[in-house]
């Protein structure tokens, strides 16, 4: 049973997002809105006792909070106070004996004003690991503590790093706005990107002894489906949260129960989400449907291709490979090019997959990128010549820094060469 701290932190958690941005939008100060926030729930700790909660604790916190902003921008004298913020304390008087501030006052009165504090927190003026801490900590309510980990820096680095950015924001000007029509697709291409980067780090975790941090990858899918909700017309915003769900459904068969990591030729295929596949399907449907064919809509309709074999033999290579075609004329960047070359090694044989990496213009900047290691390791062993195979798994595995990912290579290395000896 939770405490009540915990129940506190979970409502707090759960709505944090939609009262951080509220109460920025409010008082256009996002570090004065962490904190009243931060104030109004240690005023519930003290406040609420396990039978006397109030009818409706979001609107409550975002009350108290708004009460607290108030009082520091009088007692501060930064600014002159708007009619309405004063507006608000003769309310406050006369709902302060009830024990519930604004007892009328309804959850649905807090303005969903998320849109634009993502939008803000991707203003092109702060870089862009700036703006992924940023939206963790002021969307999804994620600790400082818990950002740091999944970035591997210390806490203080981290929470130096965010107070600096704040600051950016403040000295800027930086508005908490959805842009014009004209700065809107610039823009939504970095919220989109924010996302999609946030889930990567828990999807190819960063931490050295783990595969995977669902917490992150949960917490991007989270980010996408607000997006998904304010922009329903802005189908790679569609695409971009089916791509995810497709990939979030395979997570459990990723890795065994020791937390070994499974590659997708040999996952249990049973232990895919497939609630959350056919939710995939039906929104990547609609998506395509409406035109404007994008990029995170072709690597979704490529994870959907994956998601609907039934065994990995089964799979629909060809329908990939002219996928990845396509994926090409949006994204010529040498990652999506190693893919489409394993695409091409399975529809027309290893060989033409190991000749395409070979006259790639761009190799040198795959130098240090280790999954280029890989393919060409498994391109090379089902061409039979498992001795190049093996020196380019030995590349690999100095490249990788994943302790998760380099036990699985040092396993294949040494089958190749019991192979060779054999």
């Amino acid at each position: 049973m939770m405490t009540n701290q915990q129940k506190i932190e979970a409502v707090v958690r759960e709505h944090h997002g939609r009262l951080i941005a509220a109460l920025t939008g409010k008082y256009a100060d996002l570090s004065l809105a962490e904190d009243v926030l931060q104030d109004a729930m240690v005023e519930a700790l003290s406040k609420w006792s396990s039978e006397e909660w109030p009818p409706n604790p979001p609107a409550w916190l975002m009350t108290v909070a708004s009460r607290k902003a108030i009082d520091r921008i009088r007692r501060q004298n930064l600014h002159q106070i708007k009619i309405n913020q004063l507006e608000l304390d003769a309310e406050l008087d006369r709902s302060e004996n009830r024990g519930s501030p604004l007892a009328g006052f309804n959850e649905m009165d807090i303005p969903d004003q998320r849109l634009q504090l993502i939008f803000a927190c991707c203003h092109p003026a702060l870089a862009e690991k700036n703006r992924t801490a940023l939206i963790l900590k002021v969307v999804c309510g994620l600790t400082t503590g818990q950002i740091a980990k999944a970035w591997l820096v210390s806490e203080t680095t981290m929470a130096q790093r965010l107070v600096r950015t704040k600051q950016k924001v403040a000295k800027a000007g930086i508005p908490f706005s959805v842009p014009d029509t004209p700065l809107l697709a610039e823009r939504l291409e970095a919220v989109l990107e924010v996302i999609y980067l946030i889930f990567n780090a828990g999807y190819q975790s960063s931490h050295s002894t783990d595969l995977i941090d669902i917490d992150l990858c949960e917490e991007a899918i989270y980010l996408g489906k607000i997006v998904m909700t304010l922009m329903p017309d802005q189908t790679e915003v569609v695409g971009l949260v089916a791509l995810m769900l497709f990939h979030h459904a395979r997570m459990d068969a990723r890795t065994t129960e020791k937390g070994d990591l499974v590659t997708l030729s040999e996952q249990d295929r049973t232990l895919w989400n497939r609630d959350q596949i056919a939710t995939a399907d039906k929104i990547l449907k609609g998506a395509l449907m409406k035109g404007g064919l994008g990029p995170y809509q072709l690597q979704a309709a490529i994870s959907a291709v994956h998601c609907h074999a039934a065994t990995f033999e089964e799979t629909d290579w060809r329908q990939i490979l002219l996928l990845y075609h396509h994926l090409e004329s949006f994204q010529a960047d040498p990652v999506v090019q190693v893919n489409l070359a394993v695409a091409l090694s399975f529809a027309e044989g290893p060989e033409q997959g190991i000749c395409y990496l070979d006259n790639l213009p761009d190799v040198q900047k795959l130098s240090q990128y280790h999954p280029y290691y890989i393919a060409r390791a498994d391109m090379l062993r089902r061409a039979g010549d498992r001795q190049s195979a093996a020196a380019q798994l030995e590349v690999a595995i100095s490249l990788t820094d994943n302790l998760v990912e380099e036990e699985h290579l040092k396993r294949q290395l040494n089958t190749l060469n019991a192979e060779m000896l054999g």
